[in-house]
């Protein structure tokens, strides 16, 4: 994986530009951290896009990750703001996230929700994270 260049070079950045620089210096991290782990269950750390950040506990994962799939990782790396100390206290959040979470590759996540019930107790796991 080649380390992108995320200086800005031009003098004038938009904040749409300034956004996107900082969420892929931030997915390149993430994806690292993945590859450089690989799957805690099997190895597999060819492609980090094969591997997913699994929690370890579903009780535990942030507020705004309240609804099973597509949740978690991805509800806290797009965080960015203008106050940078908004934007540390949102990267302190997403690695406090990532603590939480083991390295699996796709198959061995499936497998290990299915076998854990995942999928049938969903909605009730969802109820007891949001305090309901």
């Amino acid at each position: 994986m080649q380390t992108p260049n995320w200086n800005n070079n031009s003098k004038k950045e938009t904040h749409k530009e300034k956004r996107g620089r900082i969420r892929a210096r931030r997915l390149y991290w993430l994806r690292k951290i993945k590859q450089s782990k690989g799957c805690e269950n099997c190895g597999y750390n060819e492609h980090p896009l094969a591997l997913d950040f699994a929690h370890r506990d579903q009780r535990t994962k942030h507020a705004g990750a309240i609804y099973g799939a597509g949740s978690g990782m991805s509800k806290l790396y797009p965080k960015i703001y203008a106050d940078q100390k908004r934007n540390r206290e949102a990267i302190r959040n997403l690695f406090k996230e990532v603590r939480k979470c083991k390295i699996l590759c796709k198959n061995c996540h499936v497998i290990e929700t299915y076998n854990d019930k995942q999928f049938e107790n969903n909605w009730q796991i969802a109820n007891e994270r949001k305090g309901g």
